[in-house]
């Protein structure tokens, strides 16, 4: 049996031969891999019973898309009267619209038709949190939670439709919902600290401790026993990670 290392080093090599294109390399740069993001997702999957090489392809093609969705978010929205910063973000656009457009491609061509919905209809929903973020622009007081429901659904909305894709017993709930969403803020604590800054809006490291303390108490309805067990102690090392980072910063302004 193939261990989770080896197969997450089988999965990102994967997404990176894929997102490999020329004119990306030349004019942006090869994009990093959501290494956290697959993980996630990894185990979600991993938790369904579904066979390995279904769990592979799934992985590559909504890592992908995720990536396509994260080079249109470093798109501008500001004038740009230099000729090379409108080609740059022009050559962005396109490049998200390329890799966003692999999931189609590797979906179809295993006749996953059913996958090809889900993930349109997710990206639909996170397009729409976004717009709603972006609105919040204006607003001289806009509380934490608000905006942690919107950031959840933009960085953990691909994994979370796909746990509900992939559910098969109606007759209990759905256990990564919200626990994909919790994960992947936690595992960019450090950016999510930094959450929607022109809004005057932050999610600061108490915060983020409770948010924690929660999920924690989520990773326990995972089934079966050795998917929580190695989600949780990959939780526990982010967290305390981050907490000792937390715990250093407050010795040194003291």
């Amino acid at each position: 049996m193939m261990t989770l290392s080896k197969e997450m080093d089988l999965i990102l090599q994967e997404v990176r031969d894929q997102a490999r294109h020329p004119i990306i390399e030349r004019y942006i740069h090869q994009q990093e891999v959501p290494d956290s993001f697959v993980r996630v997702l990894y185990l979600m999957l991993s938790s369904q019973t579904l066979p390995q090489d279904r769990i592979r392809l799934y992985c590559v093609t909504a890592t992908l898309l995720q990536m396509g969705l994260s080079i249109h978010e470093t798109v501008t929205t500001s004038e740009e009267t230099e000729r090379e910063a409108l080609r740059f973000r022009q050559l962005s656009v396109l490049a998200g619209d390329y890799m966003s457009s692999l999931f189609y491609k590797n979906l179809s061509e295993q006749d996953e038709i059913e996958g090809v919905a889900c993930l349109s209809k997710a990206i639909c929903e996170i397009n729409e949190a976004k717009m709603e973020l972006y609105g919040q622009q204006d607003l001289s007081s806009v509380s934490q939670s608000a905006i942690l429901r919107l950031v959840k659904k933009v960085s953990g909305g691909l994994v979370t439709h796909l746990s509900y894709f992939f559910w098969n017993d109606p007759l209990k709930k759905n256990p990564w919902d919200p626990l994909a969403e919790n994960l992947l803020i936690l595992a960019n604590w450090q950016r999510a600290a930094l959450t929607a800054p022109e809004i005057g809006i932050c999610f600061s490291d108490q915060f983020l401790q409770s948010l924690a303390a929660e999920t924690f108490q989520q990773v326990r309805e995972i089934r079966p026993l050795n998917v929580r067990h190695t989600l949780t102690d990959w939780l526990r090392g982010v967290v305390c990670q981050h907490v000792g980072e937390f715990m250093a910063r407050k010795a040194q302004e003291g």
